[in-house]
């Protein structure tokens, strides 16, 4: 995971990578990154997927604002101390309706996303049934090692993208000072 994800250059396909990787160690039905906007104070839905299908991170997700007191079930599993709670169908169905139909409970594994300084990048949300695959501490403890790994690349890229914008604009004000 940690040579793919040093590899990818492409932020999409790393954010892709990241939750198809942590989705499969897991055995999660499916998950949704969230980025942190410093400017919206909000995490917004960047990637999606629900059964092995990726999906738009549309407005159906909806942003979550951060930090605040919220009920939504976000908020709600980054204040336990596990970083897991149970939800059932009609709040899957309420909060995350572009998933599909849920017909039983399912865990909810959030996933803060780090930089080194410990500022939130963003979160990764897991969505696990139990019936079919338990949560032990020790996959717990996995997965947050793995997000660490992926906050970590996640933060490099970040920092790619706008080393790249800054190139840009310093040649496009090279090129009007010229012309």
């Amino acid at each position: 995971l940690s040579t793919t994800l040093a590899s990818e250059t492409n932020f999409q396909q790393l954010l892709k990578c990241l939750l198809s990787e942590l989705q499969e160690v897991t055995h999660a039905s499916g998950g949704i990154i969230y980025l942190y906007n410093s400017d919206k104070l909000a995490l917004q839905p960047a990637q999606a997927q629900w059964d092995g299908n990726f999906l738009p991170a549309s407005d159906s997700l909806g942003d979550v604002a951060y930090p605040a007191s919220s009920a939504h079930p976000m908020q709600l599993v980054l204040q336990q101390p596990d970083n897991t709670v149970e939800i059932d169908a009609a709040l899957m169905q309420q909060w995350f309706p572009s998933l599909g139909s849920v017909s039983s409970k399912m865990t909810l594994l959030a996933l803060p996303l780090n930089d080194r300084k410990g500022l939130l990048l963003g979160v990764l949300l897991l969505f696990v049934d139990e019936q079919r695959q338990p949560l032990n501490a020790e996959l717990k403890g996995f997965a947050r090692a793995l997000s660490g790994t992926a906050a970590v690349a996640l933060h490099t890229q970040s920092l790619i993208e706008e080393q790249k914008n800054l190139l840009e604009a310093f040649i496009q004000l090279l090129a009007g000072a010229i012309d």
